[in-house]
């Protein structure tokens, strides 16, 4: 006699698994967006009743204070937004999860490497001088900053340097501008030190910029924009000069 009997195979639930691209390098202030994680499935092809199961990933850093924001879709797009002029590197991890199970974690490092920034100023309009007035010191900006922002990132080890780029009408001095950065009160200014020519009048004009001596690597840039100094100088009337009746 035969007996027939059936064999019921219930499906279960198999671990999600995905590729990646690995390890992360980008340049201080860009966004990393890419389909960072690929052949991306919630399980075996027969997941029967689980494979319309809902997937996500999960991300945490081990420096989150690199990280401004991070988003990470279910079809494998990370978008991450490092927190601004910051950089270092810091590890990663991430695994893959479905409604029940979730994949071994992979563990990548990102690397933000530094650029220099520009340096930065506030410029102050210089007062009229008069003519034959003797040495000048005249502070023609302030707030001078070496780039980074103001906070942990900011590039106080860069060396600053103010330069004039223009000619200018060198007669109407007997000792040249020379440009200079002080402190005063914590706070750096930059400052013009000339003297007139005798009897000289009217009005010169020149553009400076400031640079620091950071490297341009990565697109980094070490000089400011340009601002322009002017100088007028007031006509005063001079005593006549003694003279005699013959």
């Amino acid at each position: 006699e035969t007996f027939f009997c059936i064999v019921d195979v219930l499906p279960i639930n198999d671990t999600p698994y995905f590729s990646n691209l690995g390890d992360i390098e980008i340049n201080e202030d860009t966004v990393y967006d890419d389909l960072w994680a690929y052949n991306i499935s919630p399980g075996e092809e027969n997941e029967g009743e689980y494979e319309n199961q809902e997937i996500g990933f999960s991300i945490t850093f081990d420096n989150p204070e690199l990280i401004d924001s991070v988003a990470f879709s279910s079809e494998g797009r990370l978008t991450i937004t490092p927190v601004n002029h910051a950089h270092g590197k810091t590890f990663f991890h991430v695994y893959l999860y479905d409604e029940g199970l979730q994949t071994d974690t992979s563990h990548c490092e990102l690397l933000i490497n530094s650029v220099n920034d520009p340096p930065t100023f506030d410029e102050v309009v210089i007062d009229s001088i008069d003519e034959d007035s003797p040495g000048h010191e005249i502070i023609f900006s302030t707030n001078i900053r070496p780039g980074g922002g103001d906070g942990i990132y900011e590039e106080i080890n860069d060396s600053l340097e103010f330069n004039i780029e223009s000619e200018y009408d060198e007669s109407l001095f007997s000792e040249q501008p020379d440009l200079s950065i002080i402190e005063d009160n914590g706070i750096l200014k930059g400052k013009v030190s000339f003297s007139l020519a005798e009897h000289m009048n009217g009005q010169t004009e020149f553009s400076v910029f400031l640079e620091d001596d950071g490297d341009n690597s990565n697109g980094g840039d070490n000089i400011s924009e340009s601002m322009m100094i002017v100088i007028n100088i007031n006509q005063i009337n001079d005593i006549p000069k003694e003279f005699s009746i013959i």
